[in-house]
């Protein structure tokens, strides 16, 4: 509090308005974050009934993933309008536990934001994760997955000469990169974008699209790679664990999945041979 109170008092007496860049301005949002954006944060913050919740843990059950969504949500993200106050910036974890069969041996899947996040705290704890992680899924919208910064920033020219070179690189299962909400598509954009007739189906459009980030961020990933490093011309490994490291790139539409096993029956649906269109990988 008394960062983001130094950050406004030296803005104000510039004249200005607090802005990325200066000093406190982490701390001056996650105090916006909390108490809302028109706080006064030179008023008695202190006076703030959730505070007497802080070093307590909660303990939540529910009967439903929707039903777990609705309660969790508070706690891990902002209000709809985007200017109230909301939970997160005091809350150092939250974890699910469920009857989830992809994590029966063991597996833990740690959600993260990104590397770019304002949260200075937030964002130290991430690179802590990703330190630690045995592998590392890189999830960003299919839309801009190819130009995403954080994706760019871990796909890194040294992180894969790393991974991709010498006898002891990498695995395969190290590192993917997961394209999602492949459901969401504009087929005129899409078609204009790659060259497609102006009347390809939804169908034709989701898969082009699927093929051309799969395909985009492959290359980028071996460029500049020496010949012999390239998967194309490894020897076949005698076993998956001895399989070496290449990019798997995943593109999907957990929406659509749901609909299609059972989970979520609203909306509809799921669209027509969406299982075909919206899941794959390379």
């Amino acid at each position: 509090i008394d960062d983001a109170r130094l950050c406004v008092k030296a803005a104000t007496a510039e004249g200005r308005r607090p802005c990325e860049g200066d000093a406190g301005h982490g701390a001056l949002v996650r105090v916006r974050s909390f108490y809302g954006a028109e706080i006064d944060v030179h008023g008695d913050l202190a006076a703030d009934p959730r505070l007497k919740d802080l070093g307590r843990s909660v303990v939540m059950h529910a009967e439903s993933a929707s039903d777990a969504a609705a309660q969790v949500r508070p706690f891990v993200d902002s209000p709809e309008d985007g200017d109230g106050a909301a939970w997160w910036p005091l809350v150092e974890r939250v974890s699910l536990r469920g009857p989830f069969a992809p994590l029966s041996s063991g597996v833990r899947v740690i959600d993260a934001p990104g590397l770019h996040d304002e949260n200075e705290a937030r964002n130290a704890a991430v690179k802590s994760v990703i330190a630690q992680a045995d592998a590392v899924w890189l999830v960003s919208p299919i839309r801009r997955t190819c130009n995403d910064k954080t994706v760019s920033q871990i796909l890194s020219t040294p992180l894969r000469d790393a991974l991709m070179t010498g006898e002891n690189g990498g695995f395969l299962g190290a590192l993917c990169v997961v394209a999602s909400q492949a459901d969401l598509i504009s087929p005129s954009e899409v078609a204009g974008n790659l060259g497609l007739p102006e009347d390809a189906s939804a169908r034709a459009c989701a898969q082009a699209r699927n093929k051309y980030t799969k395909a985009q961020l492959s290359a980028s990933w071996c460029r500049d790679l020496r010949p012999s490093d390239l998967p194309l011309h490894r020897p076949l490994a005698p076993c998956w664990e001895a399989a070496r490291m290449d990019l798997p790139v995943f593109t999907v539409s957990s929406l659509d999945y749901q609909k299609l096993t059972g989970v979520r029956e609203a909306d509809g649906g799921a669209l027509p041979d969406r299982k075909a269109v919206g899941t794959g990988q390379r």
